[in-house]
């Protein structure tokens, strides 16, 4: 399965949230999905990362587009299933 796996963020619980991800990112590559970890940075922007880092890539950058998918500018990302793991405020209340 294609899981987006997605964290960071604007709140305070930035970094709570990247510890989250590298547990979960663990568990799901021993479960042989294929990830696509997508960093938020504390502006709201996305990105797409080789793996969950404490450091944001931000050399592809994503692009949100309700009702269709999320999209570099190679193209849409294939994905099946978003698993947020963003903490607070714009995460938990679920306005993400």
């Amino acid at each position: 399965m294609n899981v987006a796996l997605i964290y960071g963020g604007r709140s305070a619980e930035h970094e709570v949230s990247i510890n989250s991800a590298r547990t979960i990112e663990r568990i799901l590559k021993r479960n042989h999905h294929t990830l696509y970890p997508i960093a938020i940075d504390r502006n709201g922007c996305w990105f797409l990362q080789t793996r969950v880092q404490n450091t944001i890539d931000e050399e592809i950058p994503l692009w949100i587009v309700p009702g269709s998918g999320i999209y570099a500018e190679s193209g849409m990302l294939p994905i099946d299933v978003g698993f947020p793991t963003t903490h607070g405020r714009g995460g938990e209340d679920g306005n993400l």
